[in-house]
Protein backbone atom coordinates (compact mmCIF):
# COMPACT_ATOMS: atom_id res chain seq x y z
CA UNK A 1 0.00 0.00 0.00
CA UNK A 2 2.58 2.55 0.68
CA UNK A 3 4.44 1.43 -2.24
CA UNK A 4 1.21 2.10 -4.29
CA UNK A 5 0.81 5.57 -2.22
CA UNK A 6 4.42 6.29 -2.97
CA UNK A 7 4.37 5.90 -6.70
CA UNK A 8 1.27 8.21 -7.18
CA UNK A 9 2.91 10.84 -5.47
CA UNK A 10 6.08 10.20 -7.26
CA UNK A 11 4.48 9.87 -10.40
CA UNK A 12 2.63 13.40 -10.39
CA UNK A 13 5.51 15.03 -8.42
CA UNK A 14 7.32 14.19 -11.57
CA UNK A 15 4.51 15.56 -14.33
CA UNK A 16 4.64 18.80 -12.20
CA UNK A 17 8.17 19.16 -12.71
CA UNK A 18 8.17 17.82 -16.16
CA UNK A 19 5.46 20.49 -17.20
CA UNK A 20 7.53 22.86 -15.55
CA UNK A 21 10.66 22.39 -17.71
CA UNK A 22 8.61 22.16 -20.98
CA UNK A 23 6.78 25.43 -19.83
CA UNK A 24 10.82 27.13 -19.27
CA UNK A 25 12.19 24.67 -22.67
CA UNK A 26 9.25 26.77 -24.48
CA UNK A 27 9.85 30.63 -23.05
CA UNK A 28 13.42 30.11 -24.02
CA UNK A 29 13.02 28.51 -27.28
CA UNK A 30 10.46 31.65 -27.81
CA UNK A 31 13.50 34.39 -26.68
CA UNK A 32 15.94 32.55 -28.95
CA UNK A 33 13.52 32.79 -31.93
CA UNK A 34 12.75 36.80 -30.93
CA UNK A 35 16.25 37.21 -30.78
CA UNK A 36 17.02 35.91 -34.35
CA UNK A 37 13.91 38.02 -35.53
CA UNK A 38 15.10 41.07 -34.31
CA UNK A 39 18.13 40.33 -35.36
CA UNK A 40 16.97 40.23 -39.09
CA UNK A 41 14.76 43.19 -39.25
CA UNK A 42 17.69 44.73 -37.97
CA UNK A 43 19.99 43.69 -40.71
CA UNK A 44 17.62 44.11 -42.98
CA UNK A 45 17.09 47.85 -42.33
CA UNK A 46 20.78 48.40 -42.19
CA UNK A 47 20.86 47.26 -45.63
CA UNK A 48 17.70 49.51 -46.76
CA UNK A 49 19.59 52.07 -45.68
CA UNK A 50 22.66 51.71 -47.55
CA UNK A 51 20.70 50.98 -50.73
CA UNK A 52 18.57 54.50 -50.10
CA UNK A 53 21.17 56.24 -51.85
CA UNK A 54 22.05 53.65 -54.12
CA UNK A 55 18.22 53.98 -55.16
CA UNK A 56 19.04 57.63 -55.45
CA UNK A 57 21.39 57.69 -57.59
CA UNK A 58 19.80 55.32 -60.13
CA UNK A 59 16.96 57.63 -59.61
CA UNK A 60 19.42 60.46 -60.75
CA UNK A 61 20.51 58.70 -63.79
CA UNK A 62 16.87 57.72 -64.90
CA UNK A 63 16.04 61.01 -65.12
CA UNK A 64 13.92 61.48 -61.42
CA UNK A 65 11.53 58.30 -62.44
CA UNK A 66 12.28 54.27 -61.34
CA UNK A 67 10.34 50.90 -61.47
CA UNK A 68 10.50 48.42 -59.95
CA UNK A 69 12.05 46.42 -62.63
CA UNK A 70 14.64 48.98 -63.16
CA UNK A 71 15.45 48.02 -59.82
CA UNK A 72 15.73 44.38 -60.00
CA UNK A 73 17.85 44.52 -62.95
CA UNK A 74 20.25 47.02 -61.31
CA UNK A 75 20.44 45.33 -58.06
CA UNK A 76 19.70 41.84 -58.66
CA UNK A 77 16.84 41.56 -55.94
CA UNK A 78 13.00 40.17 -56.45
CA UNK A 79 10.71 42.04 -57.46
CA UNK A 80 8.57 42.21 -53.54
CA UNK A 81 12.01 43.21 -52.12
CA UNK A 82 12.20 45.97 -55.03
CA UNK A 83 8.96 47.08 -54.21
CA UNK A 84 9.25 47.10 -50.48
CA UNK A 85 12.43 48.94 -50.36
CA UNK A 86 11.09 51.82 -53.20
CA UNK A 87 7.44 51.82 -50.87
CA UNK A 88 10.11 52.80 -47.86
CA UNK A 89 11.29 55.43 -49.59
CA UNK A 90 7.33 57.33 -50.12
CA UNK A 91 7.49 60.41 -48.61
CA UNK A 92 5.11 62.46 -50.77
CA UNK A 93 7.78 64.55 -51.08
CA UNK A 94 10.73 63.44 -52.47
CA UNK A 95 9.35 60.44 -53.62
CA UNK A 96 5.74 59.36 -54.60
CA UNK A 97 4.13 56.77 -57.36
CA UNK A 98 1.92 57.38 -59.84
CA UNK A 99 -0.29 54.43 -61.94
CA UNK A 100 0.21 55.42 -65.49
CA UNK A 101 -2.73 55.01 -68.21
CA UNK A 102 -0.69 51.85 -69.10
CA UNK A 103 -0.98 50.40 -64.97
CA UNK A 104 2.91 50.97 -64.96
CA UNK A 105 3.86 51.97 -61.62
CA UNK A 106 6.29 54.61 -61.44
CA UNK A 107 8.21 55.93 -58.54
CA UNK A 108 9.07 59.54 -58.68
CA UNK A 109 11.91 61.49 -57.60
CA UNK A 110 11.32 65.27 -58.42
CA UNK A 111 14.26 66.70 -56.96
CA UNK A 112 16.47 64.66 -59.14
CA UNK A 113 14.37 65.20 -62.73
CA UNK A 114 17.02 66.22 -64.97
CA UNK A 115 20.13 65.78 -63.05
CA UNK A 116 23.17 63.37 -63.64
CA UNK A 117 24.49 61.34 -60.76
CA UNK A 118 27.42 62.66 -59.15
Amino acid sequence: MMGRMMGGIYGSGFGFWNAGLLLLLGAGAVYIVMRLLSGVRRRRKERMKGRSAELYRLAASRNGELTVSEVVTAFGLHPEEAEKELDALIDGNRVSIEVGEEGRIVYYFPELKGKEPS
